[in-house]
């Protein structure tokens, strides 16, 4: 027999142990990102601050609107947790590559558990968000990245 009531309580002090992470996180970097004043700074700091600046903006944007979309995408196929997989995976597109496959694959096992789910409701639930994974990682972020930093795509 499992202790699923250990389980149940490993994991959700895992997530929170996770959610408070990244709030720290979040709270450090904007302290950081606002900490110097403008007068201090060369005109060269400060245009290279805005362009960090812009960057963080433009990518906490890109990642909301994924861990929007897969939540609307988890919840129309009736996943439960689905609004908790779509925070995780706002937080986890942050890590290059991994984060969108693994914020993926995280509702895997609640699926594959709940005996009132078909095969494909499982298949669609990995196949749509990896599809807007691809979407975002590779055609959104890009193309928004590019056009705002004057880069080319490509880079």
């Amino acid at each position: 027999q499992l202790p699923l009531g250990t389980l149940v309580t490993e994991g959700v002090h895992s997530l929170l142990k996770l959610f408070t992470d990244a709030i720290l996180i979040m709270i450090i970097v904007v302290y950081l990102l606002l900490g110097n004043t403008e007068s201090d700074k060369s005109p060269i700091r400060r245009e290279i601050d805005q362009q960090i600046r812009h960057y963080i903006v433009l990518k906490v944007l890109i990642s909301a609107s994924f861990g929007l979309l897969q939540c609307l995408v988890l919840l129309f196929l009736k996943v439960d947790l689905a609004v908790v997989f779509g925070l995780l995976c706002f937080i986890l597109n942050f890590i290059p590559n991994v984060g969108s496959i693994m914020a993926i694959l995280m509702p895997l096992p609640i699926l594959l558990l709940d005996a009132n789910k078909t095969w494909f409701q499982c298949a669609n639930a990995i196949l749509i968000p990896a599809g807007l994974s691809f979407i975002f990682g590779w055609i959104i972020e890009p193309s928004f990245f590019g056009s705002s930093m004057q880069l080319h795509e490509i880079s």
